[in-house]
């Protein structure tokens, strides 16, 4: 039988792990809100939805874009390095791809809902 869905990742790839997780876990509350709202249920008719993500492994992520932009400036490399461009050249756009700030969000809407 399935033991469970692991999702790991080194740099970019934890990064990517951690927007995934904040994501699906994002779209399970709003399945599980509708289903309750109109009585039906909206996880089970969605095979993504059935998929829990039993373990995060994150190595060495950027999880806040700015605080690392910030760390690469510090450094002298934050025009060299690939990190600016990739997330949206402004730091509005760096929170927007912060899975840390998207988790805290999402976290903060959720216990205000409850």
């Amino acid at each position: 039988g399935h033991i469970g869905t692991c999702v790991m990742g080194h740099s970019s790839g934890a990064h990517i792990g951690f927007l995934m997780a904040v994501d699906h876990a994002r779209r399970k509350i709003e399945a599980v809100k509708i289903s309750e709202s109109s009585n039906k249920n909206v996880l089970r008719q969605s095979t993504v939805m059935n998929m829990d993500i039993d373990v995060l492994v994150g190595l060495s992520g950027p999880y806040d874009i700015s605080h690392h932009f910030d760390y690469e400036a510090g450094r002298g490399v934050e025009e060299l390095s690939p990190m600016k461009p990739v997330n949206g050249y402004s730091r509005e756009n760096f929170k927007e791809n912060s899975p840390a700030v998207r988790l805290r969000r999402l976290l903060t809407t959720f216990s205000e809902s409850q």
